[in-house]
């Protein structure tokens, strides 16, 4: 397994189909660990935060969910990112493997109400009736020792956090010691997708790595209008990594985009 290095953050190189049947057979050596989806969002993020960057450095498992990574790693590394691996994308698939192979989810977070609805999707795609225990990301501390302990009681293989970055990280290495599970992970609007709460880009935005702009026109408020104004930061701080190479693959460039 090759791994890049995109502004201080260390991803592994899949694709889709290998990473799914990676996390299946760690799950069945009862392994315990944990995964990340990082896009663009989250290298900014760390920038920032310091734990951050540590957390996503430490995991065993980081992966590009976003296309913006990618273009990164094809303008900075000779053996680029093989595809983005999103968390929409994955879960279904993780899904099927779980129907096929027995393993139990515990779903965190969204609204309340949100983690049913996705709970019900799964079973009207999948028949998939391994989702033992959910709970909504709205807790305060006394009722997250709640929420702790019936996870722990429960024991599920795969227990999906989705708080948002960094809430969801920070959640996820402060209780890790603490839970049973064997792949816990953090994905972020997951729920809010598979509930239908949130509509998803169409494929053609999705494919040119535009669903940033899909989401604006869905929510064209001043708080979604200064996160996407963020993103244009990160291709400026690629540029600048680029840079401290000494442009020694000119070529490169010409090449990020093909």
């Amino acid at each position: 397994m090759i791994s890049n290095n995109i502004l201080g953050v260390k991803f592994d190189n899949f694709t889709i189909d290998e990473f799914v049947q990676l996390v299946v057979q760690e799950i069945k050596a009862n392994k315990k660990f944990r995964i990340a989806l990082s896009n663009p969002e989250f290298l900014l993020e760390a920038r920032k935060r310091p734990e951050l960057k540590a957390y996503l450095n430490a995991i065993e498992f980081n992966v590009a969910d976003g296309i913006g990574v990618v273009y990164a790693s094809r303008l900075l590394h000779g053996e680029p990112l093989k595809e983005r691996i999103t968390g929409t994308d994955m879960l279904p698939r993780l899904i099927e493997k779980s129907k096929e192979n027995g393993f139990t989810f515990y779903f965190l977070g969204g609204k309340p109400g949100i983690a049913e609805k996705a709970k019900q999707k799964f079973v009207e795609l999948f028949d998939y009736q391994g989702v033992i225990g959910l709970h909504h990301g709205y807790f305060d501390e006394n009722l997250e020792s709640v929420i702790l302990d019936e996870i722990r009681n429960l024991k599920p293989d795969i227990l999906m956090v989705c708080l948002g970055n960094p809430k969801q990280e920070k959640w996820i290495q402060d209780n890790f010691h603490l839970l049973d599970a064997k792949l816990i992970f953090g994905n972020g609007g997951a729920l809010d997708y598979y509930s239908n709460n949130v509509k998803r880009a169409p494929i053609w935005f999705q494919k040119n790595g535009l669903e940033w702009l899909y989401r604006l026109t869905q929510d064209f408020t001043w708080a979604r209008i200064k996160r996407q104004a963020r993103l244009f930061k990160f291709p400026f701080f690629v540029l600048a990594e680029y840079a401290k190479q000494g442009f020694k693959k000119v070529n490169r460039v010409n090449e990020v985009f093909h």
